[in-house]
């Protein structure tokens, strides 16, 4: 029964740590987000190739980002799922 214990503790302290990393990383995709709308504005109607290269690192980040916060919600509802059997 002690297995089985630390089994869910240790499930419960890697959900706590999933928590966190998605907080970090959600609080980065939102300075990345206020960032690219400012170099958006200073470089509207830009042409240049390092400004267009820029923008278009930024938006990589962004999405990249979204993905993955996506994969540790995925891997948080699973430990859940886990802790529930």
């Amino acid at each position: 029964m002690s297995m089985v214990r630390d089994l869910i503790a240790a499930v419960i302290a890697a959900e706590r740590n999933l928590d966190d990393q998605m907080m970090k990383l959600n609080s980065y995709q939102k300075s990345n987000e206020d960032l690219m709308r400012q170099i958006t504005m200073e470089l509207d109607g830009s042409v240049h190739s390092s400004s267009i290269n820029m923008k278009e690192q930024l938006s990589q980040t962004q999405e990249q980002l979204r993905q993955t916060i996506g994969l540790l919600e995925t891997a948080k509802t699973k430990l859940q799922r886990v802790r529930q059997i």
